[in-house]
């Protein structure tokens, strides 16, 4: 059962108080060229020394699309939304089952809250450019190498599975094939 996420805002007033909470639907509604994201400031000085600095930045306004969508999103997408995350669980749950029949050597780190999967590669003895390499060429296929995210990510690649399940698939498969005869 998964745990139902909770604001640090909520724990009491006084944390409120200190709080500045970043908000985006960029992810779930494919909102990212709306400029969409929005903060929540209970303290009213903390949110005036933001908006000054954001007008400084010439981060003054959202979007024309971006407030009618956020409120279609918030108001009128649950179904759809709830669609989404089953239709992502499915494709996880394919990368899982496909890395412990087809490549054990693999390791999948589970995700939480995420269409975006590590895997932990370093069982193959290669460095990560290597991988990517044979990936590429042989395989035909780009997978995200770690150390583009985390300064100690050799050893894992990042794989998105917000995508169509066939295209997963096809990915895993042209992977698989750069390690089987």
């Amino acid at each position: 059962m998964a745990i139902p996420p909770v604001s640090l805002a909520s724990v009491s007033a006084d944390i409120a108080d200190h709080c500045i909470i970043c908000v985006s639907p960029n992810k779930a509604f494919n909102f990212g060229g709306l400029k969409s994201s929005y903060t929540v400031i209970p303290n009213e000085a903390i949110r005036i020394r933001l908006q000054e600095q954001l007008a400084v930045n010439s981060v003054t306004s959202p979007n024309v699309f971006a407030v009618p969508a956020l409120i279609a999103a918030y108001t009128e997408c649950d179904e759809w939304l709830d669609q989404l995350t089953a239709y992502i669980e499915k494709n996880v749950d394919t990368v899982r089952t496909f890395l412990a029949e087809r490549l054990p050597e693999f390791r999948m780190v589970e995700p939480e809250s995420t269409y975006l999967i590590w895997l932990d590669v370093s069982r193959l003895g290669i460095t990560n450019s290597e991988l990517m390499n044979v990936l590429l060429f042989k395989g035909k296929v780009a997978f995200e190498d770690g150390n583009d995210f985390i300064s100690d990510g050799e050893g894992f690649l990042r794989i998105n599975v917000g995508c169509p399940h066939a295209t997963v698939l096809e990915a895993l498969n042209r992977m698989a094939g750069c390690f089987t005869t």
